[in-house]
């Protein structure tokens, strides 16, 4: 296997797909194997299972019909009820109908309390017999199922994909020198307030480090508020006997107020640092003219832009180099008319590197087409897309807990392959450029700082836990986490939280508005500003090495919480190597 990946969208196609899905089956068959479940007794307990919950749902259905029944009996009741009424109210005496309707309504209420009734309550008992068999069934499966669900780790999924792509290594966990390294290195700006890190995984390809991040954003959008105000107001009218006289008429004036609110989109992105076209900055967006598009209009509007592009090449008076390479087609699918210097930029993007670019965005049936964006500054290279957008970067062991051992198995291939095919693709337009692959840094990764947790890190951490528990009282929005390890000794730490978000005021615009009558009038909209505040509190972490710490180590957190004595700790959270701890 060639240790470079050359044309990335048909290596996963022939080779990687394929070669994923065998280690995912055989990792599972691994850590089946590893726990001593047996497989048959586990199936058989949850065909069982799966029989009583049919059966229970058969039941259920039985009740529903029952209790549907009940009630059109008890409708008619009723109205027999007020029939009777009627006619008495009518006629003043008892008639034939009457002794009728009291033998429908006796009849109706015999067949309600003597069948029906008992019917449902019998029903009903024996669903709470079945959901009784079927928890201490699953309970006992659970029992079956813990030697393997206490095998799945972290780094379960990132072991699998390095196994399958050259020269790709994930870290365990966002260090402190991986994040020093992007910064200070390539020129990766640190996040701003607005901006929380959810869940992050950092490693290398070919030596060069990378970033996957979720990020939660801060951003204003607009919500419109309403108001009313009627009026009224008298006028004359002549009547069709010449008569003059006066009406009163009425209007509802409604006004509006657009005012800022915060929004928190949540977005994915591959940040990665290479060597290569230092001084080469540019950025492409999705393009409307990539995938299998060859209609007449389609052609047309291709026509236009070229010209568009050929044009702007021509244009030697204002301060851009843009010049048009021999292949239009890339030029026109992978526009970047912002690019900053155009040698760096060929020396980037030679005729290898364009045929696999192009091959990336007009795929329409392997990986994802043409749904990224491709954002360069300077040695930063910023990846983003939609089918990134809709991937979960969480590779929480939880993910694939079950009592059910053939549904496990289903769920920990459907989630790896996913996973994968995922990531991959995000890498994707970076591989398909031969010399990010051929290129190495010239340093090395900081390696006392390796085993310390890094700010995303520790944000990724206070995020898993919520934001309920940081922002306080005064928050009334979502808030953004912002971590910094304020105190460190040794592996303990003290961990600063500052929740930034927003509280209400309550604001009224008197918008003028003209009226029937005539006149102006002032309507009165009540609206909410959104004024920042924020809150800091603090958490302690203690960091263990892999050999030492497993998730649900009650030992562990017992020992941690002995660190805590002096502090008002009720919670313990653990994720990766470190073990955290809230401090009210």
């Amino acid at each position: 296997m060639s240790e470079v990946v050359y044309d990335p969208l048909e290596r996963y196609q022939k080779e990687f797909e394929q070669k994923f899905f065998q280690v995912a089956d055989n990792t599972f068959q691994r850590l089946e194997e590893q726990s001593g479940v047996d497989r048959n007794a586990n199936i058989a307990l949850c065909l069982k299972i799966k029989k009583l919950e049919a059966d229970k749902e058969n039941i259920k259905s039985k009740t529903t019909f029952f209790r549907g029944l009940r009630i059109v009996l008890v409708v008619f009741i009723f109205i027999l009820v007020g029939i009777g009424f009627v006619s008495y109210e009518e006629q003043q005496r008892i008639t034939y109908l009457h002794l009728l309707v009291g033998l429908g309504i006796v009849g109706l209420c015999s067949i309600v309390f003597a069948a029906i009734n008992p019917r449902i309550k019998n029903l009903d008992s024996r669903i709470r017999s079945l959901e009784a068999t079927i928890e201490g069934l699953k309970k006992k499966a659970w029992e079956q199922m813990k030697p393997l669900n206490d095998l799945y780790t972290w780094d379960l999924t990132t072991s699998m994909i390095q196994q399958v792509v050259p020269k790709l290594e994930f870290d365990r966990f966002v260090h402190q020198g991986r994040l020093k390294e992007l910064i200070d290195d390539y020129g990766l700006a640190d996040l701003p307030e607005t901006q929380s890190v959810l869940t992050t995984q950092s490693g290398e390809i070919n030596d060069n480090p990378f970033v996957v991040a979720q990020i939660l954003s801060q951003e204003w959008g607009t919500e419109t508020y309403y108001g009313t105000k009627v009026i009224t107001w008298r006028v004359a009218v002549r009547t069709g006997d010449g008569d003059v006289v006066y009406v009163t008429r009425s209007q509802t004036l409604t006004a509006s107020v657009s005012a800022p609110i915060p929004i928190y989109p949540i977005h994915n992105c591959l940040i990665y640092g290479n060597d290569a076209a230092p001084k080469l900055s540019f950025m492409r967006v999705p393009s409307e003219h990539s995938g299998d598009k060859d209609g007449f209009f389609d052609n047309l509007n291709k026509k236009r832009d070229m010209r568009r592009l050929t044009k702007f090449s021509q244009n030697l008076k204002d301060e851009s180099q843009y010049t048009l390479m021999s292949n239009k087609e890339f030029e026109l699918l992978f526009e970047t008319t912002n690019r900053t210097n155009e040698q760096e930029y060929r020396l980037l993007f030679t005729p290898l590197a364009q045929k696999q670019m192009l091959s990336l965005i007009n795929d329409c049936k392997v990986g994802f087409g043409d749904d990224f964006s491709f954002r360069k500054q300077s040695k930063i290279n910023v990846i983003t897309a939609k089918h990134m957008d809709g991937m979960s970067l969480d590779t929480s062991p939880s993910k694939f807990y079950d009592y059910d051992i053939e549904r496990a198995e289903a769920t920990f291939k459907r989630f790896n392959c996913t996973y994968f095919k995922s990531l991959y693709f995000a890498f994707a337009p970076l591989l398909a450029i031969p010399l990010y692959q051929q290129m190495k840094p010239l340093r090395k990764i900081y390696v006392p700082y390796e085993k310390q947790s890094s700010n995303w890190e520790l944000e990724s951490l206070v995020n898993y836990y919520g934001d309920r528990r940081f922002k306080g009282r005064d928050i009334e929005t979502q808030s953004i986490l912002k971590a910094q390890m304020s105190e460190r000794q040794g592996r303990d730490g003290l961990v600063s939280i500052t929740a930034h978000g927003f509280y209400t005021e309550e604001r009224l615009t008197m918008v003028p508005m003209l009226g029937g009558d005539g006149n102006m009038h002032q309507v009165p909209v009540y609206w909410k500003e959104y004024l920042p505040t924020s809150n800091t509190s603090s958490i302690m972490v203690r960091e263990y090495e892999d050999n030492e710490f497993a998730d649900g180590n009650q030992a562990v957190a017992d020992e941690f919480c002995d660190v805590l004595s002096s502090f008002s700790c009720d919670n313990v959270l653990s994720r990766r190597n470190i073990l955290s701890g809230i401090i009210r």
